[in-house]
């Protein structure tokens, strides 16, 4: 019990000087280590640096409490690794529900997904696209739709006005599809060759085939994509 004290006080004096070197207490770790060889005279001095104020304070509280109930140290070691365990699974589980709850986003176009696709579509010109976002806003497509802004710039093709919301209610939420729909006046090999393009991205099942729009007749050369929110995880 003599050693276990004397042990426990030199670590925290060394803890107590490393506080007050310190000039920040935002410090979430440090580095704790043997800082006389092996010990002697039955003292073993444990210094940790890089500690703040707050957290060596904690650390200070525990050894001393230690030293008043004069517990068994292996003991209360395997307890604290348990307890680390327990404490990193659960902290696991609750970031998986978090992510439960974020809303769907598409996910981004890698650089080399940019130039494959400009690679391909540049072999149509002319071609004039235009952004539908269905409302409500249930996930956030703002970075896609900027990122395929950019990818038909680089091909040369040209967005012809902002991206605008959609008016049609007709399709209620529960019918709502999770895809990125492309709508035209007319089949045309440029937009079988997005169609192609964005299901090598994003999968087959998220991209529609190219769908006449009555709505749409006298509008050469346009395809119109109406950007749903992606299917749920």
């Amino acid at each position: 019990m003599k050693q276990l004290a004397t042990v426990i006080g030199m670590a925290v004096i060394a803890i107590t000087q490393s506080l007050a070197q310190s000039k920040t207490t935002t410090q979430q770790s440090g580095d704790c280590s043997i800082n006389n060889g092996e010990g002697s005279n039955n003292q073993l001095m444990i210094d940790c640096r890089g500690v703040g104020k707050e957290q060596g304070n904690k650390i200070i509280a525990i050894l001393n409490k230690m030293l008043a109930k004069g517990v068994d140290t292996d003991a209360v070691m395997t307890e604290i690794l348990a307890k680390e365990d327990e404490i990193i699974a659960n902290q696991k589980k609750q970031g998986a529900e978090i992510d439960k709850m974020k809303p769907p986003t598409w996910r981004g176009l890698t650089d080399q997904q940019m130039r494959d696709a400009v690679k391909v579509l540049n072999r149509f010109p002319e071609v004039q696209i235009r952004f539908t976002i269905p409302q409500p806003m249930e996930a956030d497509r703002d970075a896609i739709i900027l990122q395929l802004a950019q990818m038909f710039t680089m091909a040369g093709w040209r967005i012809v006005s902002p991206p605008e919301p959609w008016t049609n209610f007709s399709l209620l939420p529960f019918n709502t599809p999770h895809v990125i729909q492309l709508l035209v006046s007319e089949p045309s090999g440029a937009c079988t060759a997005l169609r192609d393009v964005l299901s090598a991205i994003f999968g087959r099942s998220n991209i529609s085939d190219c769908i006449e729009d009555p709505s749409m007749k006298g509008a050469k050369n346009m395809i119109r994509l109406v950007i749903w929110p992606p299917a749920p995880k």
